[in-house]
């Protein structure tokens, strides 16, 4: 990590580079890379504190590799717990095959994160936070046009303000409000697989293993 400014604010901008709305892991990621960067960026989080609702609760091999490429795999594995496994294991009725090492086709892989996904949020966003970026939370925001800018209206505890920006990024879900401001729309797939995981604690199992298991 390079950026040496830290900055918790409250305080609504009137301007900067780059507006974010929505501060979980893509907003929070966003926002500490480019905040890196020396760029200005206002990151607009309404949650005043992040709620865990059993979302993906592990990081791929690649996308460890990313972390690590954007400077930002110290803050998962330090600050919000991520535990690195290097190791695979498949079950089967019950009983276990052979481990499968990533390195094996992966042969820069660092491994698998399992990370609790709260803590992975609050950890990110913090991070953008002490990198210099203005977090606003609890707020709300709604995009406007500011002359020929893009902007928010920020509604905070302390009043209604509006931030002009150069680039506005919506990074608040499958039900993002930039996205039907600009009058785009989102598709669901069908489902096609059904996948389920669990974080567990105080159990004797090797904690350099994703341990997966198959059922009928």
């Amino acid at each position: 990590m390079t950026a040496t400014r830290h900055r918790q604010s409250t305080e609504v901008p009137s301007s900067v580079d780059v507006a974010i709305i929505g501060g979980g892991v893509a907003g929070s990621a966003l926002g500490a890379t480019l905040a890196t960067a020396g760029l200005d960026v206002a990151i607009v989080e309404r949650e005043a504190a992040f709620r865990d609702r059993i979302r993906g609760e592990s990081i791929h091999p690649w996308g460890a590799r990313e972390l690590d490429t954007i400077g930002l795999l110290d803050v998962v594995t330090g600050a919000a717990g991520g535990l690195m496994l290097p190791l695979w294991l498949r079950y089967r009725d019950g009983v276990p095959g052979e481990p499968y090492a990533w390195t094996s086709d992966f042969p820069d892989a660092l491994g698998e994160i399992s990370v609790a996904h709260p803590a992975l949020q609050a950890a990110l966003l913090a991070e953008a936070a002490a990198r210099g970026a203005h977090v606003l939370r609890p707020a709300t925001a709604r995009p406007v046009r500011v002359g020929d800018r893009p902007g928010l209206e920020v509604q905070t505890d302390a009043g209604a303000a509006t931030i002009r920006c150069r680039l506005l990024v919506g990074a608040d879900g499958q039900r993002s409000a930039l996205r039907r401001w600009l009058g785009g729309t989102g598709h669901r797939d069908p489902i096609h697989h059904a996948i389920g995981g669990t974080l567990l604690a105080r159990l004797s199992l090797d904690e350099s293993t994703v341990h997966q298991t198959y059922f009928e």
